[in-house]
């Protein structure tokens, strides 16, 4: 797939509990969506910053210069995350009514 750029996943014993993937998105103008999820059962452990950190580093290898989050106004588990890893809030890009975006310069 040509708009992929990285997926990370995270295994407990033969189960995946978390994922990270970054896809470059046309109306992005060549910079990239950037999602995270992890079960429920096992959250609040750092796996979606794990996850993320090791998915931004590839973002960059690859010359990605800005990742967006688009998330529910409600996610705050996202949101979090989202501030943890050093994203922005921007509303200004891109947002839906209910939807919060994040933006991260990855220079």
């Amino acid at each position: 797939m040509k708009d992929h750029i990285t997926t990370k996943v995270a295994c407990f014993g033969e189960d995946i509990v978390g994922q990270a993937n970054i896809f470059l998105h046309k109306a992005l103008d060549g910079n990239a969506n950037f999602g995270f999820h992890v079960h429920p059962s096992t959250g609040r452990r750092g796996i979606a910053t794990l996850l993320s950190r090791e998915a931004i580093k590839v973002a960059q290898w690859k010359g990605i210069n800005v990742l967006y989050i688009r998330t529910n106004e409600d996610n705050f588990a996202a949101i979090a995350v989202a501030r943890k890893l050093g994203f922005i809030r921007d509303d200004r890009r891109f947002a839906d009514k209910g939807v919060v975006v994040f933006v991260k310069l990855t220079t």
